[in-house]
């Protein structure tokens, strides 16, 4: 079987369907003529002109028509589907001020992580780490908030996550 490379080129050009226009173009343009004939012949009075028929018409033909137009060779349809997804997406504000020091430690209201048993020959291991009393809690953050204190993070080959504290005395 003969196989053949396209170049690229060839991939990135618009059809052009009719004059300068492409088919999403065109479909732009095409969709309010058939929703205009919809709207004379469903709303009332029907099959007879009026002054509102003629607004909601008039709409249709602005707003799908304005999508229609080509910004930088990008339909301005596309500019505001960048733009919305662009708006929609999740932000972060990853600012605390507070440490956990300051924070009530009431182990009734938080719940308790369940304990998970693996077995040896599982090929993926979740591990959760046992609840450390408040002492301990607070000896580790000060273990890692100490200047001359490291915290290193390492992976294994498994994708396992090692975490050290060293200090240098």
């Amino acid at each position: 079987m003969k196989t053949a490379v396209v170049p690229a080129q060839v991939t990135t050009i618009e059809d052009k369907v009719a004059g300068g226009l492409g088919l999403t173009q065109l479909t732009l343009l095409v969709i309010p003529v058939f929703l205009s004939g919809v709207v004379y012949g469903i709303l009332s009075p029907v099959f007879s002109l009026s002054s509102a028929k003629i607004i909601i018409m008039a709409l249709l033909f602005m707003t799908l028509g304005s999508l229609a137009i080509k910004i930088k060779g990008i339909l301005l349809m596309n500019w505001l589907l960048i733009l919305g997804r662009y708006m929609a997406r999740p932000g972060f504000y990853i600012y605390d001020k507070n440490s956990s020091a300051s924070r009530s430690n009431d182990l009734s209201s938080r719940q308790k992580r369940p304990e998970i048993v693996i077995s040896p020959t599982a090929t993926r291991q979740v591990l959760f780490a046992p609840a450390l009393p408040t002492h301990e809690q607070f000896a580790i953050e000060a273990l890692i908030n100490h200047p001359s204190s490291k915290l290193h993070f390492k992976t294994d080959k498994k994708g396992n996550l090692h975490v050290a504290i060293s200090k240098a005395e």
